[in-house]
C-alpha cells in the first residue's frame, strides 16, 4: 500500500503513512514541509525551530522569549514549551522563560505527573 499523503509513492509504513512522512510528523508536527526551510530558517533532529538573527544560529523559542523580556536571558535560565511541542513558538502562552534547569524539570514531572504530558 502506498502513503496516502498526496504525491508520496513511497510504501506505507503505519496509519497508512511512510516513514519519511511519520519522521517528519514526529519533528516538525506536520506531514508538509517547511516553506522556507533553507532560508535562514531549520528545524533541528529534536524539532527545534532555529533561525538566523543579526547573521548568528539562535533558537527560535529562546529569541522570542528575550524579544517579550526586552534583554537577553539571564544565565542558566532556559524555555519551555508548555504543550511539549518544541516546533511550537507561537501558540498563545506556550512558552514560559523557567529561571534554571532543575525548575524546568520540575516542569515537566509536574506535568507528566497530572496527566498533561505524553513523555
Amino acid at each position: 500500500m502506498k502513503c496516502k499523503i498526496e504525491g508520496c509513492n513511497n510504501p506505507s509504513y503505519r496509519r497508512g503513512i511512510c516513514n519519511a512522512h511519520r519522521l517528519r510528523y514526529q519533528r516538525n508536527g506536520t506531514y508538509e514541509t517547511k516553506v522556507n526551510v533553507g532560508q535562514g530558517y531549520s528545524i533541528d533532529h529534536r524539532g527545534y525551530v532555529s533561525i538566523t538573527v543579526d547573521g548568528r544560529r539562535v533558537y527560535e523559542h529562546v529569541y522570542l522569549a528575550e524579544k517579550a523580556l526586552g534583554k537577553k536571558l539571564p544565565k542558566g535560565a532556559e524555555v519551555h514549551h508548555m504543550n511539549n511541542k518544541p516546533w511550537d513558538n507561537y501558540t498563545p502562552l506556550n512558552l514560559v522563560i523557567c529561571p534554571d534547569r532543575e525548575y524546568h524539570k520540575l516542569l515537566h514531572k509536574r506535568m507528566k505527573e497530572l496527566g498533561y504530558e505524553n513523555n
